[in-house]
């Protein structure tokens, strides 16, 4: 009615079956391969890391980044969950940087993350 053409229907390409066996092989070949080494070594690791023996590989944030990263927060956004700006949080990031660095490696340490 307004001038438009009808669009053709998209046919369905003509395959063989040794062709999408041939598919079938590429997509699946994942299946044939046994990850059981490479999963037992990532599942001890992260045991290790659960159990305190890993402590090399330990995350400790300093009083430095996260003044920066206080620093950097934009003033226009949303307060969070706490009800606390961000642009005073960014006004006050040398007051802050402190006792959030260490608030924030207690729980890195305890491997908890306190409610809102």
């Amino acid at each position: 009615m307004s001038g438009c053409k009808r669009k053709e229907a998209c046919g369905t390409a003509e395959v063989d079956e040794s062709y999408a066996k041939e598919l079938n092989k590429f997509y699946a070949r994942f299946d044939c391969y046994d990850f059981e080494k490479e999963n037992g070594k990532r599942l001890e690791f992260l045991l290790n890391m659960i159990d305190g023996k890993n402590m090399g590989n330990k995350v400790v944030l300093s009083e430095c980044e996260v003044r920066k990263t206080l620093r950097c927060l934009n003033s226009n956004k949303a307060s969070g969950p706490d009800g606390v700006s961000p642009s005073v949080l960014k006004y006050c990031a040398d007051q802050l940087g402190d006792i959030q660095a260490h608030l924030f490696n207690i729980s890195l340490v305890s491997y908890c993350v306190p409610p809102a």
